[in-house]
């Protein structure tokens, strides 16, 4: 059974209760939520519309300010500790550099293999780059929305996602958690468009 399968259940009315104030959630999973999107949650706010902001991981919200009535969710705490980036960064850095440095101990005595060594951390430095750039990132770039879909449950479980009125996906690596909760939440309107006219009657006239 799936993640968005096991969220448990809410009576209709408690949901109902819920929707009472209109309230959007907002998925924004690039490493800093695009100026469109903040903007939108601001725009939504200035309409009276609460919104909870899904974001990748704490370092995406730093320095975001909206003011009471939008909650800024992380994923995780530092995605760069995710199982799969520090497997990267053991086999391409951490491992070849204690390799090095060991060799390096054992050449004090030789300034010849302790040149030759030099050679070979400047070389693995600059492999490193190349392989971590060209190679590692195409890569985890397409697994990261899969990755972070994956890491919502945890999030997602202090939220009632049943009673937003809108689920909206606001960059493209968040269209994959999106979908996943249209999936689960057939009734919720799920799409891309930051679109604040939904909620236009709102505004405050005059």
């Amino acid at each position: 059974m799936s993640w968005y399968e096991e969220e448990a259940h809410v009576p209709d009315q408690a949901v109902e209760a819920q929707k009472s104030v209109p309230r959007v959630l907002l998925l924004a999973l690039s490493y800093r939520p695009p100026d469109r999107v903040v903007s939108y949650a601001r725009n939504l706010r200035k309409l009276g519309v609460e919104v909870d902001l899904i974001v990748a991981d704490q370092r995406s919200g730093e320095d975001l300010e909206f003011g009471p009535g939008v909650r800024v969710h992380p994923l995780m705490r530092d995605e760069r500790r995710h199982p799969v980036r520090r497997l990267e960064w053991l086999l391409i850095r951490r491992g070849p550099e204690a390799v090095i440095a060991l060799a390096r101990r054992a050449s004090r005595r030789s300034r010849r293999l302790d040149a030759a060594l030099s050679v070979v951390e400047r070389g693995h430095s600059r492999a490193a780059e190349v392989v971590h750039g060209r190679l590692f990132m195409p890569f985890y770039r397409q697994l990261r929305p899969w990755i972070l879909a994956r890491s919502a449950r945890n999030t997602l479980a202090g939220i009632e996602v049943g009673a937003a009125d809108r689920i909206v996906a606001g960059d493209i690596s968040a269209v994959t958690l999106g979908w996943r909760l249209a999936r689960r939440h057939p009734d919720v309107v799920a799409t891309t468009a930051l679109d604040t006219e939904p909620y236009a009657d709102l505004a405050p006239s005059g």
